[in-house]
């Protein structure tokens, strides 16, 4: 019987406040909404985009340690019986293992899964604390004649969670084009470091010292 995820937690709207007949209010709890509905379904869009990478990354994990196993036990084998295995095949397995890691580096998958479980979470504790501050300037204010300055904390609080959620995308992003151009750097470097160099190359090196 195959085994059904477990559900992630999602983040979920204000419910219970009272509404109010005031215009400016009504205004100001409709902008929060508005900001409280971006912030859900951009939590729930890093949670959602976190399952694929998350399963490469720990098939690619899985694969390197089981090949980087298989290669440290084949030449024990090889000494116990020479006829059964050659040892040199332990090297292939840890060159898999390896070239599994080096896979996962280079495409970020690991690194993509972390990342869009870190901006998840701090999108939803973001809303968290957002809702809690908003509840306790709303209950303490009548909302059928709010003053100015209630009306000035609750705008204060829809901006704060604005401005909370566009820095929280806005350093997934740059981590996202960190990561990118240090693998690229990296896989040049992996590249260069593994074509050999030409006979004729070594002959002209020679001639100039």
């Amino acid at each position: 019987m195959p085994s059904r995820r477990i559900p992630d937690l999602r983040a979920l709207e204000l419910k219970g406040l009272e509404p109010s007949r005031d215009a400016n209010l009504s205004m100001v709890d409709n902008l929060y909404k508005i900001a409280e509905s971006t912030t859900i379904e951009t939590a729930n869009w890093y949670l959602q985009r976190r399952i694929s990478p998350s399963r490469k990354s720990k098939f690619l994990r899985a694969a390197a340690a089981i090949s980087i196993i298989i290669g440290a036990v084949l030449p024990l084998i090889h000494s116990v019986a020479p006829s059964l295995i050659q040892a040199e095949w332990g090297f292939v397995f840890l060159a898999l293992g390896g070239g599994a890691v080096l896979f996962d580096r280079t495409f970020g998958f690991s690194a993509s899964w972390t990342r869009y479980v870190r901006a998840g979470l701090a999108l939803q504790r973001a809303l968290a604390n957002s809702q809690i501050d908003y509840v306790k300037i709303y209950v303490g204010i009548n909302p059928d004649s709010p003053s100015s300055s209630d009306i000035a904390s609750l705008i204060q609080v829809v901006t704060q969670l604005r401005e909370a959620t566009n820095a929280i995308v806005e350093d997934e992003t740059v981590s996202w084009v960190g990561y990118l151009n240090e693998s690229v750097e990296e896989l040049t470097r992996s590249t260069t470091r593994s074509s050999p160099t030409s006979p004729q190359i070594k002959n002209d090196e020679r001639e100039l010292r």
